[in-house]
C-alpha cells in the first residue's frame, strides 16, 4: 500500500502570549500553547465575545506582536506554476493549475527572530503571502474593485492584468464580481463587498488565509452561500484556512478542524484580569518541552456537531 504523507507545514506555533495592560499590569492575556496548520487545513476558532479571536488572527498574521513567543514558524509557499527570478520576483509560467505545491528545502521563516530583531521589511515581506478578510472586507475606498484585486498580486511581483491569469479570473467568475470590477468599495452592497474581499485575499495565491468573522454582516442565506464558495475556492487552492465565526454550523460538512478560545479570570497584583487560551484536545502535548509537528486531528463531521476533543461550545 502506498505511504501517507502529512501535507506540508505552513505555521508552527510554540508559547505564543499578548496581553493588554491596565497601567502596567496585564488585565486580559491570550495564549497559545501549541498550534500546528498544514496546507489544505482548514481550522475553525470560535469562542464567547470579546474573548481575543481577532487578536488571535492579528498575531498569527504577523500584525501583531507578541508579548511572549517560544516558536512561531512559517513556511510560505507559491503556486506550482510559479518560479522565481535571480532578484526574488515571481515569474509567472501560466500553468492552468492554480493549486499550491511544496517546493523542496523550504526553509521556515523565524518570525520570532523577526520581531526579536525588529525585523519589519522581513516580516513585511512574509505577511504577502496571507490573504486576510476582514469582517467589514477591508477594502480600499478609494480605488475600484479591480486595483483592490491587483493590489496583493503586484506585492508579489505577479501580473495586474486578472483575466491573465487562470487564478483571479477563476475567482472572478466563481464569485460572481465581474460586473463590480469597475466601481468603488463604497458602491457595493455588504454581501458584494464580502465576495470581493474573498478575491481579493486569493487572488495572489497564498499559502496561509485568514478570515475574521467574514459573513457576520450576512444574512444567515447569503453567509451560508458565501462561506460555501470561500471554502470550496479554498480547496482548490490548497491553502491553509484559519477562520473564526460565531455560527459554527454553518460549517458543518465543509472539513474544518474546531479549536476553542476559553476564558479563565485570573488576578496579578490586585488587578482582576482575564486569562484567554487557544484549547485543541487533539494538537496538546503533555511534554511542553516537545517542539515536533502533532498529526492533523480529524475535522468536523458532516452533521452530529462534533468536533476533535470535545463537543461544540455554546454560541
Amino acid at each position: 500500500m502506498p505511504r501517507y504523507t502529512e501535507p506540508q507545514l505552513i505555521l508552527s506555533v510554540r508559547s505564543l502570549r499578548k496581553d493588554r495592560l491596565q497601567g502596567t499590569v496585564a488585565a486580559y492575556s491570550l495564549s497559545v500553547p501549541r498550534l500546528d496548520v498544514r496546507l489544505g487545513d482548514k481550522v475553525l476558532i470560535t469562542g464567547p465575545s470579546g474573548c481575543g479571536k481577532s487578536t488571535l488572527l492579528d498575531a498569527l498574521g504577523m500584525i501583531l506582536r507578541p508579548d511572549e513567543i517560544r516558536r512561531f514558524s512559517f513556511f510560505p509557499e507559491v503556486r506550482k506554476e510559479q518560479s522565481r527570478t535571480e532578484s526574488g520576483a515571481i515569474r509567472e509560467n501560466h500553468d492552468s493549475s492554480p493549486r499550491i505545491r511544496p517546493h523542496e528545502n523550504n526553509q521556515p521563516k523565524n518570525v520570532a527572530e523577526a520581531w526579536t530583531r525588529g525585523d519589519m521589511e522581513a516580516l513585511s515581506l512574509w505577511r504577502r503571502h496571507v490573504g486576510y478578510v476582514l469582517q467589514t472586507g477591508g477594502l480600499l475606498p478609494f480605488v475600484s474593485v479591480r486595483e483592490n484585486i491587483r493590489i496583493p498580486r503586484r506585492l508579489l511581483g505577479l501580473s495586474g492584468d486578472l483575466e491573465s491569469d487562470p487564478l483571479p479570473e477563476k475567482l472572478i467568475a466563481t464569485l460572481g464580481i465581474r460586473h463590480l470590477l469597475q466601481k468603488l468599495p463604497t458602491q457595493l452592497s455588504v454581501g458584494e463587498r464580502q465576495r470581493v474581499a474573498i478575491a481579493r485575499a486569493l487572488a495572489a495565491s497564498p499559502s496561509l488565509v485568514l478570515a475574521d468573522e467574514p459573513t457576520a454582516a450576512l444574512d444567515p442565506a447569503n453567509a451560508a452561500a458565501v462561506l460555501s464558495l470561500f471554502s470550496r475556492m479554498v480547496d482548490e487552492l490548497g491553502a491553509a484556512l484559519i477562520l473564526v465565526s460565531h455560527a459554527p454550523e454553518q460549517l458543518y460538512g465543509m472539513g474544518f478542524r474546531h479549536l476553542r478560545v476559553t476564558l479563565d479570570p485570573m488576578v496579578r497584583d490586585d488587578v482582576t484580569g482575564t486569562r484567554a487560551a487557544l484549547a485543541d484536545d487533539a494538537l496538546s502535548s503533555e511534554d511542553p518541552g516537545d517542539d515536533s509537528p502533532e498529526p492533523s486531528p480529524p475535522a468536523l463531521p458532516r452533521g452530529d456537531g462534533r468536533a476533535a476533543g470535545g463537543t461544540l461550545c455554546p454560541r
